[in-house]
């Protein structure tokens, strides 16, 4: 008996850690002191977008706050079924998030979720995927 209620009790810890270890992280390029070596909490947002892609793991969600962003962003990190990276414009800064001049590439990622982005002045296409990719959600953006 105490052997099943050690084996429950790893098996509810597992279940537990992995959902509280998500994190809210943010990026604002209009914050005067957003900097990428931040910790991206939102007082202390990245300044860059591919920040955020270089450090999210499974259950992360990203918020872009509005400014214009420029550089490539790719993710090569992904989330899983139950825990998706998502990244996405902050609640009232939809179509604000201007990703100026180039796109946003997923890389042998999977379980990615974008909304929110507006895509301008790229000679690429808006968003790419490239090697396999599964349960990618890219919806609500403009190109």
């Amino acid at each position: 008996m105490k052997l099943l209620l050690f084996a429950l009790t790893i098996f509810l810890w597992g279940i537990l850690s992995q959902s509280t270890n998500a994190r809210t992280l943010f990026v604002d390029a209009n914050h005067t002191s957003a900097s990428d070596s931040n910790s991206g909490v939102e007082d202390q947002p990245w300044k860059t977008i591919q920040k955020a892609a270089r450090t999210v793991v499974a259950g992360d969600t990203v918020y872009m706050k509005k400014g214009t962003y420029r550089g490539e962003v790719q993710v090569n990190h992904s989330g899983d079924p139950n825990h998706y990276i998502v990244f996405s414009a902050y609640p009232g800064h939809g179509e604000k998030v201007l990703l100026d001049g180039s796109r946003f590439l997923i890389v042998n990622a999977s379980f990615i979720k974008v909304s929110g982005l507006f895509i301008l002045n790229t000679n690429n296409h808006g968003f790419a995927v490239r090697g396999p990719s599964d349960g990618l959600i890219i919806s609500g953006n403009h190109t």
